[in-house]
């Protein structure tokens, strides 16, 4: 993953803090059967849409109040590329070590894999 130079990190951390205001940045645990358990940085609006897509899903917030950080910002680099190309197993490999990094700064367990890995997607974020 590329670095971001001092004033790019302060830049994307702004627009993080203000996207932050209105979609509040949240962890969540997610369980299924089919696909196992993970973690994810999400915000409301979607765990309202995964509720409703996946019913059989079990949803839990773990914690409603995500720090905007470094990590923070480097995850949202990640998962805009990868949204952007999701079939780029580097991608996801990057989302996967961003999304763990900011699990472990949070102290919530890492995932052990990406949970899109299959093709049976569980919930693409293209498919929002």
């Amino acid at each position: 993953m590329q670095q971001l130079s001092v004033s790019q990190l302060a830049a994307l951390k702004q627009e993080l803090r203000t996207q932050n205001l209105q979609q509040r940045f949240i962890i969540i645990h997610l369980c299924d059967q089919q696909h196992g358990a993970f973690y994810l940085i999400t915000d409301y609006q979607r765990v309202i849409a995964l509720k409703t897509k996946h019913k059989h899903v079990q949803i839990n917030i773990v914690q409603d109040i995500v720090p905007i950080t470094n990590r923070l910002a480097y995850w949202a680099v990640a998962q805009q590329a990868f949204t952007a190309r999701p079939w780029d197993l580097a991608l996801q490999q990057q989302l996967l070590q961003c999304t763990n990094a900011v699990l472990q700064e949070n102290h919530h367990p890492s995932n052990t894999d990406f949970p899109w890995n299959a093709s049976d997607t569980f919930d693409h974020p293209v498919e929002q």
